[in-house]
């Protein structure tokens, strides 16, 4: 280093410090760019995972479960959603897989062309989420690709963690992009310190000769500690002159630049100030909105409770006033059908009362004959006695005819023979008369016998007609007891009708307030979790503020070091 002329080693080592700073600016820029893009992965991959779980919590209604070893959300059986997961992954532009336990059972993801189905999860991702129920964020190896991901846990309905929600881009696309900043920056640093390296060439000879004096003033620069305000006091008119010149041109050049950094510090630090304090009030105003929004969400919930409650209500009693209709209704047909049956037994009972007045009548009229049949078959008896008297005495008259005859002899048998016909015509009355007599006695007892029961039932047909009467007058309270019956059903009937008509009216206005309480609820609910994305985007507004304000009081810090 020492053979090394000055020219040579103050290129040297300006080309030394411009790779050194070079060097370092990129090192240090990839390491910032790295968090910066690490810091947006992590907010950018919370809200697409967000995004996406909503977009599945819509898609398929319902509670996580394992059925017969499947996975299902709701009814769907996730294992047949395919489609869905690569709708999400290109909405998000990134990987989504859905995990049954620790093995990816559907996804977007493929390698050669198939889906990366059947595969475990890293490791320290089943620790993190199967196992505490966290969610991972961060670097993970998926099926030896590095992924920047986010795992969440999936629960059932009991809490127990069954599954787990992937969404993430691989790490070289991050990389890819942190490359390409860097690439423009060694880019820009090269042409910097090229022309940087160029320029000191060409400035070196001008430093030669008045080196002594250059560097006396450069002391004295350095002394005043960074005192823009001094000048190189060259006059000469050669390089070292044209350096100084450039020099002071410099200086004057960077106490401007200074100069409007110091001001434009100051202006941010300023803006940032007041945009700290405006995102303070807008999240603080954000929080009661959304605080409210939850108010009025639990309130909508609660209202539509009650009117599911009134509305089920209100139909259970509609059906109760339907079955009471028609029950009333079906008793007031029974109700008239019993008057018209009771109506009818009515008319019977009074053919009966008829038919059983003229049947006692009749009997009146038969008794009254068979007493005169009895005085005619006395009167018969009467005769028939005579004409036993009579057939009496034309016996004996015929015998003694016969004896008469006998003695007379031969004279006598013509009128012998006549007597003993005689006689036996006697004796054929005599026989006739008796058996007249026999029937006509059988007759007068049967007459007597016949009359006592005529009379017995003329008796028992006016017992009857009294036993009809009574039945009369009950069928006829009957029937007026059945016409109240009958009209108060009717009544009951139509008042039902009325009140099912009501109730009607009452569930319809029930079930349309229920809608509205649904369709309020739901947008409720849809406003506070986009108030909450809301709030969060401004939180984080608000600390990339604060970053701001600290980089521009830091700034001024650096600035102040300066005099100019």
């Amino acid at each position: 280093m020492r053979a090394f002329k000055i020219s040579t080693k103050f290129n040297l080592l300006l080309v030394g410090v411009i790779l050194f700073l070079s060097i370092m600016i990129g090192f240090v820029s990839h390491i910032q760019v790295k968090e910066i893009m690490l810091n947006n992965f992590e907010q950018s991959v919370t809200h697409i995972s967000k995004v996406g779980y909503a977009l599945l919590e819509e898609r398929f209604k319902g509670d996580w479960a394992i059925k017969d070893g499947e996975l299902y959300k709701g009814d769907s059986k996730i294992v047949d959603q395919e489609a869905f997961v690569d709708e999400v992954g290109e909405s998000i532009d990134g990987g989504v897989t859905i995990f049954q336990g620790s093995k990816g059972l559907i996804t977007n993801l493929k390698l050669n062309g198939e889906r990366l189905v059947g595969k475990d999860a890293d490791p320290k991702v089943v620790e993190n989420v199967m196992t505490k129920g966290e969610t991972f964020i961060g670097e993970a190896d998926v099926v030896g690709t590095k992924y920047l991901t986010l795992y969440a846990p999936i629960k059932d309905a009991n809490g127990d963690i069954i599954g787990m929600w992937f969404v993430g881009e691989t790490i070289d696309e991050v990389n890819a992009i942190i490359f390409a900043f860097i690439g423009k920056l060694l880019i820009v640093l090269f042409i910097g310190a090229v022309i940087a390296i160029l320029g000191s060439f060409l400035f070196t000879r001008a430093f030669v000769k008045p080196l002594r004096e250059m560097n006396a003033q450069l002391r004295d620069i350095a002394d005043g500690e960074g005192d823009l305000t001094k000048q190189l006091q060259i006059n000469s008119k050669d390089e070292a002159g044209e350096l100084a010149q450039s020099f002071n041109k410099m200086l004057t050049s960077l106490k401007v630049v200074m100069q409007q950094i110091a001001q434009s510090s100051k202006q941010v630090d300023v803006s940032s100030d007041g945009l700290t304090s405006k995102s303070q009030q807008t999240a603080d105003m954000t929080r009661q909105l959304t605080s409210t929004l939850q108010d009025l969400a639990d309130g909508s919930r609660t209202t539509l409770h009650s009117t599911s409650d009134s509305l089920t209500a209100m139909q259970e009693m509609a059906i109760g006033i339907q079955q009471v209709a028609e029950t009333a209704s079906t008793v007031s047909d029974a109700a008239d059908l019993m008057s018209d049956e009771a109506a009818q037994g009515n008319d019977s009972l009074n053919r009966v009362l008829n038919q059983m007045t003229i049947i006692n009548k009749s009997s009146d009229h038969v008794e009254a004959q068979v007493r005169i049949l009895g005085d005619q078959s006395q009167q018969i008896g009467n005769i028939v006695d005579v004409i036993t008297s009579i057939a009496d005495q034309t016996n004996l008259l015929a015998l003694n005819a016969a004896i008469e005859a006998a003695r007379a002899g031969e004279q006598g048998k013509g009128f012998a023979v006549v007597a003993d016909e005689v006689r036996k015509l006697a004796e054929q009355s005599k026989k006739s008369a008796d058996q007249i007599a026999s029937l006509i006695h059988s007759i007068q007892s049967d007459t007597t016998n016949v009359i006592t029961a005529i009379s017995s039932n003329s008796k028992e047909a006016a017992a009857g007609m009294d036993v009809v009467d009574d039945t009369k007058l009950a069928f006829h309270k009957i029937m007026q007891s059945i016409k109240g019956v009958s009209t108060q059903l009717h009544d009951i009937s139509a008042v039902t009708e009325q009140m099912s008509a009501s109730v009607e009216e009452v569930t319809a206005s029930t079930e349309a307030m229920a809608r509205i309480a649904t369709k309020a609820t739901e947008s409720t609910e849809h406003v506070t979790i986009t108030a909450e994305e809301q709030l969060a985007f401004i939180d984080n507004m608000a600390s990339s503020a604060k970053e701001m304000a600290q980089q521009a009081d830091e700034l001024q810090s650096l600035i102040k070091k300066f005099q100019y």
